[in-house]
């Protein structure tokens, strides 16, 4: 699910170009973190988080397993990050995912 409040400030990033790329690249990153096995998840943040390059800009993705469940559901982020957008603004995507595979938010 991505975290998302929608106050003026938020209304100018909606139509911010360096924004909207972040977030466009999050759901694309998310998702792929969405569909990897339940057992890669649980590896370190470090091992899970990547710079990539997109339209010229570096954009960095922090991935962590911040919390197990006694009955073993995972509960997921991934933070986002990029020059050029506002440093106190940064789109968080969390999901939660089962042994079984399944996901919810």
């Amino acid at each position: 699910m991505l975290d998302m409040s929608w106050d003026s400030t938020e209304r100018r990033r909606a139509t911010d170009p360096v924004c909207c790329l972040l977030r466009r690249e999050l759901l694309r990153v998310a998702r792929e973190f969405e569909a990897m096995p339940y057992d890669c998840l649980l590896e370190p943040a470090d091992a899970l988080s990547f710079d990539c390059k997109v339209d010229g800009r570096t954009i960095s993705f922090v991935a962590d397993a911040f919390q197990v469940d006694r009955n073993g559901d995972l509960h997921f982020c991934v933070d986002a990050g990029a020059s050029g957008c506002a440093p106190t603004w940064h789109p968080s995507y969390r999901f939660v995912k089962r042994k079984d595979g399944s996901i919810y938010y």
